[in-house]
């Protein structure tokens, strides 16, 4: 068995002190499995799926994760600076992956991107400034790329988004400045009783509960209702041949008419239809088997760098 250990580190990233989570390490077959989070960008959701992945690929193929910037709470020992950014918004989010893969990844290593939900957007921008050779195999899972705002939960947002960045935080202040960990955490369990969650996801929740991250994951939630609209095809047209779209039968996100569109787009394409009734959320609940299903397609593109 092998070791699934995940280390935790906090490099800066185009200047800004970063939370990124470590399965494995780089080595000589020179492939890196790398996860771009939805919003909530807290890598700490992904633990138990980046684990999951990692046994299926018999500890040969590393899997990291880099949380978005300004999406959670940072160590004091990580060196954040008082007078950083306050807001990231998709632009920023997008050039500062950029920023990771060109100061922390070998030039030589080749990506398995997996992005999920807003995550799936930014590596479609990422495809833009990557050079073709450098990406092996993009898995897109529960894709928002297009058409926010019409879906069903973007109707029901998009009225009061404007005002998320201001309403959102005013809750937490209280729960952060006056609770201690322990009773965070156990707010935080009740919250999610029933739904059988790993720890990691306690941890994940305490980490973006302060009033900053609160607020930069608001902002760039109205920031994608407002201006993810139109999916990029030029990026998609280009890199079909490699691309997986993994759609919710039961996301409210992007509905299965998106669904149905692309399919209809590309016929040939790598595209499908949960019919697992996994969550959009699916790191709550079904990381293992999404790590499964990841797996399956991951390995078809690596047949020959994985021994048996």
């Amino acid at each position: 068995m092998c070791d699934v250990s995940i280390r935790e580190e906090y490099p800066k990233v185009g200047g800004t002190p970063t939370y990124v989570l470590k399965c494995g390490n780089i080595t000589d077959k020179n492939l890196l499995i790398l996860i771009i989070p939805g919003n909530p960008g807290q890598g700490a959701y992904y633990k138990e799926f980046m684990k999951s992945l990692y046994v299926k690929g018999k500890g040969q193929l590393p899997v990291w994760c880099v949380s978005h910037a300004g999406h959670g709470l940072l160590p004091a020992s990580a060196g954040v600076d008082e007078n950083r950014v306050s807001y990231y918004g998709l632009k920023d989010q997008t050039w500062h992956k950029l920023c990771f893969i060109h100061d922390y990844i070998p030039t030589d290593t080749r990506l398995i991107l997996i992005g999920h939900s807003i995550g799936c957007y930014f590596i479609l921008q990422m495809m833009k400034e990557l050079e073709p050779s450098k990406i092996t195999k993009v898995l897109l899972l529960f894709p928002t790329i297009e058409r926010l705002s019409s879906s069903p939960r973007g109707r029901s947002l998009t009225p009061v988004v404007k005002y998320l960045g201001w309403v959102a935080p005013l809750p937490v202040y209280p729960l952060y400045y006056l609770t201690p960990t322990f009773l965070k955490n156990t707010i935080i369990r009740w919250y999610f009783k029933g739904m059988g969650i790993a720890e990691s996801v306690v941890e994940a929740t305490r980490l973006i509960s302060d009033p900053s991250s609160i607020r930069n994951i608001a902002n760039m939630g109205s920031e994608e209702l407002h201006h993810v609209d139109q999916a990029d095809y030029d990026v998609i047209d280009s890199n079909l041949s490699k691309m997986m779209f993994y759609y919710g039968a039961c996301d409210h996100w992007c509905p299965v008419s998106y669904y149905e569109d692309m399919k209809d787009r590309y016929p040939s394409g790598d595209i499908h239809l949960c019919k697992n009734g996994y969550d959009h959320a699916f790191v709550l609940r079904h990381s293992q088997p999404m790590a499964d299903k990841c797996w399956s397609w991951i390995e078809k593109s690596v047949a020959g760098n994985i021994s048996r």
